[in-house]
């Protein structure tokens, strides 16, 4: 249903990521949807609620770190930006922030992956191309933005043809390493769009690097927010974008081989190629090397097509080409796309494994539980049930506890009591479920008497904020599970493991528990297995 968004939501720093790609909404009640350009669907039951942006965040540590210090990711300072090494000391990437002393670049702004390598080393992207100046690296921007009523126009790509890029600038404020091991690193980019000294949009991007197979997989989610109504303008290019190296024989690919399609006209958005789960440009460089880089489109971005154009070696998914994108004042615009950087030809095999990754995490098929579980909710009321006192005291007021489309709802406003379910479990189980948070609520699970927070961890308290980068936005559903052997659980949230060694409580004759604290959450397809 059509809706007209008029009210402001503040946007806490160090806001993720995961997920879902469709347009945040809120309504004049403040209830969160979901935008497919000209119709939005409205989840009633979710209210989003402003967060003060004075809010003090903690500092993030590197818990989860299990090896030898010496192997793991690192984050290195330069002159030009932040570099993140791999465990063996080989340069992923490096975020640029600044302009090189000498350079072509003629786009005001950096913020962008220059170099980004492959396992062996070898660059894969350009940097200030004499062909495109104000290309650089992998970088997101769109050449022609409107706020109306504020009366602005911008350009943060750098073309200068259809609005300004005097005073238009992405501005960095931090990038920051959250999480390092010797699988993988978490970072979180801090920047401002600004027109003149004016915020347009508030940018936080949290980037997970790992290494598989022969590649680095990159791993970026947008978090962009807009300090004023905003429209990114129908236009055949821009918004993510790969500048490949040009000095090899470069060939495109997609999930059904070598591609041979015309290339797409700057000016015409209906030339572009068609929706595709990724495509890769991979190079035959002089040296004999056989080098490329793969862009994966997450299935939940808004429609896709792509400008990738060959005799500048581009690859581009843009959103805006199917149509104009709004982002209303206060909303924020949820963007995912993953790199797999890779030495040798197009990975194939890797990346189907990678596509179906995702595929799984947004699959919208009828819940059917797995063999061996028991569901402990039904979706029509709370049957099995019961209010309690979180030391498990039963007080049978389940007031502000209720199921609303097939999920039971927690409003922290008027319930007095925790819920509890009837059915114990051993301390060899394994519990799933999925849960969606309202912004900043925060809920919990009672395992045995101990909690484990649930909540919408980019922008709640910071304790938890090393699980940002795997969640999904306010008002989206998260996969979370518990696999408990001898009181001790591996804990994974959207199929990412965020705790390896989680110690359960010990009362071990009460049932699952779910916790009244603060803001709206939604609570389904709860079940639970025996470990054998």
């Amino acid at each position: 249903m059509p809706t007209t968004m008029t009210k402001r939501h503040i946007f806490a720093l160090s806001l993720f990521i995961v997920a879902i790609s469709t347009l945040a909404q809120t309504d004049d009640k403040g209830y969160m949807g979901f935008q497919d350009h000209s119709q939005t669907t409205l989840y009633h039951n979710i209210k989003i609620k402003p967060v003060n942006s004075e809010s003090k965040v903690g500092t993030p540590g590197t818990s989860l770190q299990r090896h030898n210090p010496k192997q793991v990711f690192t984050l290195v300072p330069d002159t030009l930006g932040k570099i993140l090494k791999a465990p063996d000391g080989s340069t992923v990437f490096r975020y640029m922030t600044q302009k090189p002393v000498e350079t072509k670049l003629t786009a005001n702004s950096v913020c962008c992956l220059y170099p980004l390598n492959t396992p062996s080393g070898e660059r894969v992207v350009d940097f200030a191309p004499s062909d495109h100046p104000h290309h650089r690296g992998v970088f997101l921007a769109w050449h022609s933005i409107t706020a109306t009523k504020a009366n602005k126009k911008a350009d943060f790509w750098g073309w200068g043809e259809w609005a300004p890029t005097e005073g238009r600038r992405i501005k960095n404020s931090s990038v920051k390493l959250l999480h390092a091991d010797s699988e993988r690193a978490i970072l979180e980019v801090a920047n401002d769009w600004l027109v003149v000294n004016r915020k347009m949009i508030d940018e936080i991007t949290f980037i997970i690097a790992r290494q598989e197979e022969s590649a680095n997989v990159v791993d970026l989610n947008y978090h962009l927010t807009s300090a004023m109504d905003v429209t990114l303008d129908k236009t055949a290019f821009g918004g993510f974008c790969v500048k490949a190296r040009k000095d090899g024989a470069g060939s495109y690919y997609s999930p059904s081989g070598l591609v041979k399609l015309p290339n797409p006209h700057h000016l015409k958005p209906e030339t572009d190629w068609p929706a595709a789960d990724w495509y890769d440009y991979t190079m035959n460089l002089s040296n004999g090397k056989t080098i490329g880089v793969t862009v994966l489109d997450h299935p939940a971005n808004p429609p896709t097509t792509w400008h990738n154009l060959a005799p500048i070696s581009m690859v581009n998914p843009c959103i805006v080409a199917p149509g104009s994108v709004k982002i209303n004042k206060g909303q924020t615009l949820q963007l995912r796309y993953r790199l797999v950087v890779h030495d040798g030809p197009t990975p194939a095999k890797l990346l189907k494994k990678l596509t179906e990754e995702w595929h799984r995490q947004t699959s919208k098929e009828t819940f059917k539980p797995e063999p061996g579980f028991v569901r402990l909710d039904n979706g029509k009321d709370l049957t099995g049930w019961f209010g309690a006192k979180w030391s498990g005291e039963k007080t049978g007021d389940t007031t502000g506890w209720s199921v609303v489309y097939g999920a039971i709802h927690l409003d922290s406003e008027a319930a007095r009591n925790q819920l509890f379910n009837e059915k114990t479990y051993s301390r060899n189980a394994i519990i799933r479920l999925q849960f969606r948070a309202g912004r900043a609520a925060d809920s919990g699970l009672c395992i045995h008497g101990r909690q484990f927070q649930v909540r919408d961890y980019p922008n709640a308290l910071p304790d938890t904020k090393k699980y940002a980068p795997f969640s999904n936005c306010a008002g989206e559903w998260n996969d979370i599970e518990l696999d408990i052997s001898d009181g001790i659980a591996v804990i994974k949230l959207n199929d990412q493991i965020i705790e390896k060694s989680w110690e359960t409580g010990i009362d071990f004759d009460r049932g699952l528990g779910l916790q009244r604290e603060l803001g709206e959450v939604d609570f389904r397809y709860i079940r639970v297995k025996e470990n054998e």
